[in-house]
């Protein structure tokens, strides 16, 4: 065979296995993590294409003394590796009584009703792993898990900006229109990284910046916190707002398992 053939047979084989590997790259990364500064503050957001996922929520623990639900807090990366998922954001808002931890609003684990909704906290749903912000009555009544946020950003596309100016680190979930994108997202504050945090205005804003038209603020604080499983250990995308940077031991998570 010509030389000159040969090598272009060559070249061509090397082109399109390339083209493959990268084609089975992309499958496999089905999320972006973006890093960036919005208001004075640093920020980071993971972007994860909203199709075949799992998701898992903390599992409450039955108490026949108190003949009640309450929950064993955690770190998000310890919640991360022992339910075996690729992301972890802190959820909830919580109480705390006697050492246990019991949610503020809406939580529903296994289609039974832990917690009754509180008027006007954002509240997310889960039907067959399908994940649904701003639910209607009839999705919560008949999601199979369910949890409560603290106050609405963005439902449906409408938004109104009518929350006080405090600044605090937030922890933001987010759908877009078609709800292919869901987005987790940490805004750090309280100084840290010289980050002075966010309102709940700017929370909007924020949301808004990248296409979100549902949006929920979570528990934000010293609980904000966002983490990722690689090379099987849990890393952490934001600095938290806690004495040397630790993670805060909190109740409620929500983890995604990724396809494949």
């Amino acid at each position: 065979m010509n030389k000159k053939i040969l090598t272009l047979l060559i070249l061509i084989l090397s082109i399109s296995s390339g083209l493959m590997l990268s084609k089975s790259i992309a499958k496999k990364h089905k999320y972006k993590i973006i890093k960036g500064y919005f208001m004075n503050s640093n920020y980071v957001l993971v972007k994860i294409e909203n199709k075949d996922l799992k998701f898992t929520i903390s599992k409450p623990i039955y108490d026949k003394k108190l003949n009640n639900y309450y929950f064993k807090g955690q770190t998000t990366s310890h919640f991360l590796i022992s339910n075996n998922v690729d992301i972890a954001i802190n959820t909830s808002p919580y109480e705390v009584k006697q050492n246990m931890f019991f949610p503020k609003g809406l939580y529903i684990y296994n289609k039974k009703m832990i917690s009754k909704q509180i008027t006007n906290y954002g509240e997310i749903a889960i039907k067959n792993n399908k994940i649904i912000l701003n639910p209607k009555e009839d999705e919560i009544k008949n999601s199979d898990y369910g949890f409560s946020g603290f106050f609405v950003l963005i439902k449906n596309g409408n938004y109104k900006k009518n929350f006080k100016e405090t600044k605090h680190p937030r922890t933001i979930i987010g759908t877009d229109k078609n709800n292919k994108y869901l987005f987790l997202a940490t805004i750090e504050g309280r100084g840290v990284n010289n980050s002075k945090g966010a309102s709940l205005n700017e929370a909007i804003d924020f949301a808004l910046s990248y296409g979100m038209t549902n949006a929920i603020n979570l528990d934000g604080g010293g609980s904000s916190t966002l983490v990722i499983k690689s090379n099987n250990a849990p890393h952490k995308l934001n600095f938290t707002a806690n004495i040397f940077g630790q993670e805060r031991y909190v109740p409620f998570h929500l983890g995604i398992k990724l396809p494949n």
